[in-house]
């Protein structure tokens, strides 16, 4: 397909075209796709359905204050979550044990990068938002 298209681009950039105005073939394009377009199609369904229930759970509404600065920093949401875990785990490990530290910390630490990649992961809705022009990625009103 790729061959198909920088043909096309091709032909498009530099003017040539073939006398009945179809787009050129050049020498060993493909001129058809090697899979069926119903593979297009069954990839595009679970995308289409992710957004859906992303729109109906609110992922169309504006980001919080709290949302917009876990999503500019979200290593150190992270770490800063990371943090009352690792005391947690600290607290509930067994009181005589001398490696409850050394299970506390790698607990902490799991659940903060747990945190984060979700942060990351709004901050990419957030970007897409952006993007689709529905809202401007709680940057601000005054951006034209």
């Amino acid at each position: 397909m790729r061959r198909i298209m920088s043909a096309r681009r091709g032909a498009v950039m530099s003017g040539r075209w073939n006398q009945d105005r179809s787009a050129p073939v050049s020498e060993g394009t493909v001129e058809r796709l090697p899979y069926s377009s119903g593979v297009k199609k069954r990839w595009g369904s679970p995308g289409r359905a992710f957004w859906a229930l992303d729109r109906a759970l609110g992922g169309q509404r504006r980001p919080t204050r709290l949302q917009r600065w876990a999503a500019r920093h979200p290593v150190k949401t992270g770490l800063y979550l990371a943090v009352p875990f690792t005391l947690f785990f600290w607290t509930v490990s067994p009181e005589g044990e001398p490696d409850a530290f050394l299970f506390a910390v790698p607990g902490g630490l799991l659940m903060g990068s747990c945190f984060g990649f979700f942060v990351f992961l709004e901050r990419l809705r957030q970007r897409r938002l952006e993007r689709l022009g529905t809202e401007d990625g709680g940057r601000g009103s005054n951006r034209r």
